[in-house]
């Protein structure tokens, strides 16, 4: 909330009209919070995007991108604790495809923050825009 405020969006229908237009722009984006999660994809969102936020305040930094750099930072802080099923034989972090999540630090679309997606049921990484991506909007978090 605190980021829509800096942007100027502190009017409920300003930030209404935001939200529908990036809804239209990108239609396939998932918003996280506040909403509780609806499905078990987003539901496994979440609780990474708040390991994330665990490790940042732990060590002052978000962790390198990379999935494998953030199963390694998760694992070294000791903020995440992983389920049976969300690391594959490789160690790496996956949705409930079994596909490896997209992390970028610092991110393209949050350049001070971090970017999180599911590459969604048919495996192509579209970049978190387009297909049936999941991209883990932050702006409410």
């Amino acid at each position: 909330m605190q980021m829509l405020e800096e942007w100027g969006f502190v009017d409920k229908d300003v930030r209404t009209k935001f939200f529908k237009k990036l809804q239209e722009e990108m239609p396939n984006y998932e918003i996280i919070h506040p909403a509780p999660p609806k499905n078990e994809q987003r539901l496994r969102m979440s609780s990474i995007v708040r390991g994330i936020y665990k490790y940042e305040k732990k060590m002052g930094r978000f962790p390198p991108s990379g999935n494998e750099n953030l199963v390694k930072a998760f694992k070294e802080a000791k903020c995440y604790e992983f389920q049976t099923d969300e690391l594959n034989d490789k160690g790496q972090l996956v949705d409930k495809w079994g596909h490896p999540y997209v992390y970028i630090h610092p991110g393209k679309f949050y350049k001070s923050e971090f970017d999180l997606y599911s590459v969604g049921p048919n495996g192509v990484d579209e970049g978190g825009k387009s297909g049936d991506d999941v991209f883990c909007y932050l702006g409410l978090a």
